[in-house]
């Protein structure tokens, strides 16, 4: 299941799903990836893999940066391109 909304992500946690993973955007400068902070709490409590994309927020962050931020929040994969 992909999403930019993280309320996508939280629709499904309430429902119960049991997807194979998690697509869902992540970057702090909220590019597609509205309500940042929100996200970064619920993706680390979720127990579904997932990957984070638009982690550079189309080249406005370093990979540095925009990797760390995904992965310290529990991304298990990261889709840059």
């Amino acid at each position: 299941i992909g999403a930019h909304e993280i309320h996508t992500i939280e629709a499904c946690e309430q429902a119960g799903l049991s997807p194979d993973f998690y697509m869902k955007t992540f970057n702090r400068l909220e590019y597609a990836c509205p309500d940042f902070e929100r996200t970064d709490k619920v993706m680390r409590q979720v127990t579904t893999p997932w990957i984070a994309f638009k982690v550079l927020a189309a080249g406005r962050l370093s990979p540095k940066e925009g990797f760390k931020q995904a992965l310290d929040a529990g991304a298990d994969f990261l889709c840059v391109g």
